[in-house]
């Protein structure tokens, strides 16, 4: 029995040397192919700024509601700087949740701004270069050049050459649910091409005004060429599958929202 087992071993033994005789030096094991994570939800908080500006008696409600004070929006920023955080643009939230992974970010945040209003040109355009911060601003052209309240195209072009990106938010801010087929395509892809010829950017992210969305929407959204569209809804954490119906949350008065928000929000 012991001769037989030893028989046994030798042959293997045999086989193995042989084997390794016709076997490339250099021969390695082939890794595992990595999972696919496209399609993971992936948490990005994305807040919505209006018009940054010092409070003043004589605002209205929904005035206050929507402004963010300059010294906010500076807490803020530090913040996101001294808690790891990385601004990102849309577009490259759009790519990772195609990839649906955040690498090589680990903390990324997507700080948008909406309607151009001019105090974001005057009060925020500074504070974001000054701590080194990415943003995007959804504009719609209607009141440029005919509102003093609103950026005008030479104010949006420093906004494109300090690294923001320039986004859509309809050509005169409607509540798009009223909108028929055809003023509905001519809101968001006229808007659209406008930016496009005027800046010499391509337009690929829109916000809905209001923050509306419907089936209609979306279906206007892709035809037009856009990849990601952001609601007011509040949430979070997003995936491939709800690009264009994307969450966030308005910023509103205090630190302690924003944290909250930052770090526990869903």
């Amino acid at each position: 029995m012991h001769s037989f087992v030893a028989l046994l071993i030798g042959l293997t033994a045999s086989l193995t040397g042989a084997v390794h005789m016709f076997l490339p030096s250099h021969a390695t094991t082939t890794p595992a192919l990595p999972s696919d994570t496209s399609g993971v939800p992936l948490r990005i908080p994305i807040f919505i700024y209006h018009t940054i500006a010092t409070g003043t008696p004589t605002e209205t409600k929904s005035q206050e509601v929507f402004s963010t004070e300059p010294v906010l929006l500076d807490q803020q920023l530090t913040y996101l700087d001294t808690h790891g955080y990385t601004t990102i643009t849309m577009k490259e939230a759009a790519d990772m949740l195609r990839r649906g992974t955040t690498s090589p970010v680990t903390k990324p945040v997507v700080l948008t701004f909406d309607d151009g209003w001019v105090t974001q040109y005057k009060n925020a355009l500074p504070l974001l270069e000054a701590h080194h911060a990415k943003a995007v601003f959804y504009i719609f052209p209607n009141p440029i050049g005919k509102d003093a309240r609103f950026m005008t195209w030479e104010q949006l072009a420093t906004l494109r050459d300090s690294g923001m990106e320039i986004a859509d938010h309809t050509l005169t801010h409607p509540l798009l649910s009223k909108q028929t087929p055809p003023m509905l395509h001519h809101e968001m892809y006229d808007s659209k091409t406008m930016l496009e010829s005027k800046l010499g950017i391509s337009v690929t992210d829109f916000a809905s005004p209001f923050g509306y969305t419907s089936d209609a929407v979306v279906a206007e959204l892709k035809a037009d060429g856009y990849e990601t569209g952001r609601t007011t809804d509040r949430g979070m954490v997003h995936a491939a599958t709800s690009t264009y119906a994307l969450s966030g949350y308005i910023v509103h008065k205090g630190m302690k929202d924003f944290e909250w928000a930052l770090e526990y929000a869903k």
